[in-house]
């Protein structure tokens, strides 16, 4: 578990979100090569301390929201940092 700072996109504050990081596997031109992108998952459903919207949401949330056929958000809309 790590704590990664996530600027809000309503208000741009930054707060701190705990996250897993995960390692996707993405093709590659050539076979021997592997290349992996780094990417970090929400544990909780968190929102922001000045504003109070919703800036993540867990697994588990998102998945209720794609049985029902709604997007939620795409991750190039949150900014991660280190």
């Amino acid at each position: 578990m790590r704590i990664l700072k996530l600027r809000c996109k309503f208000c741009g504050y930054w707060n701190r979100v705990p996250v897993n990081k995960i390692l996707v596997e993405q093709d590659s031109p050539e076979p021997k090569v592997k290349v992996m992108i780094p990417m970090y998952e929400p544990l909780e459903t968190s929102k922001c301390e000045k504003c109070g919207k919703i800036i993540t949401e867990s697994k588990e949330s998102n998945q209720d929201y794609e049985k029902r056929g709604k997007i939620i958000g795409k991750r190039e809309d949150l900014i991660f940092t280190t």
